[in-house]
């Protein structure tokens, strides 16, 4: 892993929950006796901050904020002029002993693929399976999304990217197989939380791209229920991941590179 990856890991830790809360409560904690009230105040905000993420209320909050697009159905996508089916990766659970490799997809990865499978089954369309190498010592994300689409799913055209290692090199790499094949409309797979930053890449990578959203997160926040109130740990993993993709957005918006300078010659 290069440094800035190394750095990048270490901010996320720093910012995100269940951490972000714990370091800014132990830092209130550090300055009580030199500076009370900027102790007070940060151990205080690092309480609150702790609470606010872990309850159904804020995880449906912020669902709301960065679900944008809706589901499709099948009808509509028959009436898209697609070539393709592009289905990103997210992620892979790298000790999987039971599976040969001792690897295999993340939930996350599963569920875009057996989606991007059902679509292009009906619609009988290629998928483009698109992902690199989360460890070195093992398959690609988008080999084993290849296999799953081929051996379980039992897609005959799957095509595979196993080089990008993040949404950015996502798309440049999906386009080089695109222009490849002469196609320049795909339906795109991802989750519901990770559309809007993938579509706005992608469209800035020459391509048409018509989103087709899986995994929704509840989005209809219930203040009045009590249960909304009360701490669970998956919401704390649901404001983490929402959390994640937020920062995300604001990286790739203020991110100066241009991406048509990564793109292939064609």
């Amino acid at each position: 892993m290069v440094l800035p990856e190394i750095l990048k890991s270490i901010l996320l830790i720093l910012l995100l929950p269940p951490s972000g809360p714990v370091f800014l409560g132990l830092s209130g904690i550090l300055l009580l006796k030199r500076h009370p009230r900027l102790g007070v105040r940060l151990l205080v905000a690092g309480t609150v901050a702790a609470y606010c993420t872990r309850i159904p209320l804020t995880a449906d909050l912020f669902s709301r904020l960065q679900q944008s697009y809706r589901p499709l159905e099948l009808e509509q996508l028959r009436e898209i002029d697609a070539q393709a089916v592009v289905v990103l990766a997210g992620g892979l659970e790298s000790y999987a002993p039971e599976w040969p490799g001792g690897q295999t997809v993340h939930p996350r990865t599963l569920a875009r693929t057996r989606y991007a499978a059902h679509l292009a089954r009906h619609l009988e369309l290629p998928v483009v399976a698109v992902g690199g190498y989360s460890h070195r010592e093992g398959p690609a994300e988008g080999e084993l999304m290849g296999r799953l689409l081929e051996e379980e799913f039992g897609i005959r055209r799957v095509l595979v990217e196993k080089d990008s290692q993040d949404t950015w090199e996502n798309a440049v790499n999906a386009a080089a197989i695109l222009q490849h094949h002469h196609w320049n409309k795909a339906i795109l797979v991802t989750h519901a939380v990770h559309m809007p930053r993938a579509v706005d890449i992608f469209q800035r990578a020459g391509l048409e791209v018509f989103p087709a959203p899986t995994r929704f997160f509840n989005d209809i926040p219930s203040p009045l229920d009590p249960y909304s109130w009360l701490p669970q740990p998956g919401d704390l993993a649901r404001v983490h991941y929402l959390l994640y993709e937020g920062l995300g957005r604001l990286w790739y918006h203020w991110r100066t590179a241009p991406l048509e300078a990564d793109m292939p010659k064609s």
